[in-house]
């Protein structure tokens, strides 16, 4: 009789055992990314907000990259050449400049480069992400000083997860099918798109 007994109360405390590592496998096992683990970037508050569709971003992009944040978020001031003093009077004045340097780890389209600056008008800064050392980014770019900036505040920055998926940094239409895509899908479908479009040179 005891041995019954305590061979129910083992049984009972193996399922219970069993039934805990269960739980506590799926909690602990990688789930898979979503657009939700990413923040969403208002809109610009001191530029127009009209939505540039992808086709239309290719007509002006230099460079596509994948890349990742080397250095964070720095803002310097910047007070107006005697040139633009001269040519717009009272209307400029000192403004500030953000930049973030970014390590490549993939040129989409464009010249080979390793590293860039990646600068942010003061309308961009009121918008962009936290650009944290080691997040990883595909970005439509132009040319500016020494570096870059992004053709659109928004439209034109597609975070990178850790499972090598695209999220967006805005929830427009006509962007909302590219949320989730495989990276390397999206940067086929780039490719593409900058092929049957010539760049406009600014």
């Amino acid at each position: 009789m005891l041995k019954r007994i305590f061979k129910y109360k083992l049984s009972y405390i193996i399922a219970a055992f069993v039934f805990i590592a269960a739980v506590l496998a799926i909690a602990l096992w990688p789930r898979g990314s979503k657009q939700s683990d990413f923040p969403l970037l208002a809109p610009p508050q001191q530029v127009s907000t009209n939505i540039m569709p992808l086709d239309a971003q290719m007509k002006y992009s230099q460079l596509i990259v994948d890349a990742t944040v080397k250095e964070g978020l720095t803002v310097e001031e910047n007070r107006p050449s005697q040139e633009e003093i001269d040519a717009l009077g009272d209307k400029v004045g000192a403004y500030s400049t953000g930049r973030v340097r970014m390590s490549v780890n993939e040129v989409i389209y464009g010249e080979p480069v390793n590293e860039f600056n990646l600068y942010l008008t003061p309308a961009m800064q009121d918008c962009a992400p936290d650009y944290k050392p080691g997040e990883r980014f595909v970005f439509i770019l132009q040319p500016y000083q020494d570096g870059y900036y992004t053709i659109t505040a928004v439209n034109s920055i597609f975070y990178v997860a850790y499972d090598e998926k695209v999220y967006l940094a805005s929830l427009d239409e006509p962007y909302m099918r590219i949320s989730g895509n495989e990276l390397q899908d999206f940067k086929d479908e780039l490719r593409e798109l900058k092929a049957q479009v010539p760049t406009i040179a600014e």
